[in-house]
């Protein structure tokens, strides 16, 4: 990824304010706190970045293909020795 963005208290509370007004996107922001207070504040940097090229690839370019990648991985973590 190398778009660098700079983001202010008030645009996270704007973004939270907006995925609020519809079904989905409320299911989204549950969906992203849950994760968020579970596992994704404890990723250190090198994952953190994985996780952003992935979300930055499936809303861009590379749906199909980031979607892939996250399939095949976990597919075929059990199978490696």
């Amino acid at each position: 990824m190398t778009t660098v963005v700079s983001y202010t208290a008030e645009d996270m509370t704007a973004a939270a304010e907006h995925l609020v007004k519809s079904t989905k996107g409320r299911h989204a922001l549950q969906a992203l706190l849950r994760w968020l207070n579970d596992d994704g504040l404890g990723l250190d940097l090198t994952n953190q970045e994985a996780v952003l090229t992935l979300l930055d690839g499936a809303w861009g370019p590379f749906a199909g293909t980031a979607r892939d990648a996250m399939h095949d991985a976990l597919s075929n973590h059990g199978q490696r020795k």
